[in-house]
């Protein structure tokens, strides 16, 4: 399995919703997270040029930060009992260069809208997914489509390189190469 090399997460933060209580729920997925006031709202395109070196996040209404600890990620993949579909996933939306492919497929994104120029197949690989804040904020997890109605969590977490759908299961039941 490729190591991972680093998570980024963004979320918008509604006038009713309680910042703690999010923050909490993001430490539970997520447990190294640094989070910091001013993330881009959940929609707005992660910065899929630039790494994962700490960068400025843009001023907004919402928390964004970073880490490396996707154990409870990974928990909670296991215990919803969705490890294949969320590999899926993942896979299907991810991306070469550390650039996530913006609609999906099959391949690396050199193949298709979200390719950015020089990528190779033997670089850094990112993906970009959407967490479902309201079932996240009460234990559970549930990937999202970017739309739903009380707002979604962005991660993007980026690999070494591409993992196989194999090695993906393997990451979520524990077992490593």
């Amino acid at each position: 399995m490729p190591a991972l090399v680093g998570i980024r997460v963004r979320v918008e933060v509604r006038p009713t919703e309680d910042r703690d209580r999010l923050q909490s729920a993001l430490a539970v997925i997520f447990p190294d997270i640094a989070l910091e006031d001013g993330g881009e709202p959940a929609g707005t395109p992660l910065d899929v040029g630039g790494g994962l070196d700490g960068t400025p996040l843009d001023a907004g209404g919402g928390l964004g930060g970073t880490a490396v600890d996707a154990g409870g990620f990974r928990a909670g993949v296991l215990q919803a009992r969705i490890a294949d579909a969320v590999a899926a996933h993942m896979l299907e939306r991810g991306g070469w260069g550390g650039g996530p492919r913006r609609n999906g497929g099959p391949g690396g994104a050199k193949d298709g809208p979200g390719a950015r120029e020089g990528a190779v197949e033997d670089g850094p690989w990112s993906t970009r997914f959407f967490i479902n804040k309201q079932a996240m904020v009460m234990g559970k997890l549930h990937l999202g489509d970017g739309g739903a109605a009380m707002g979604d969590v962005e991660v993007r977490m980026e690999f070494e390189s591409r993992p196989s759908r194999e090695a993906l299961l393997r990451w979520f039941l524990g077992a490593h190469e």
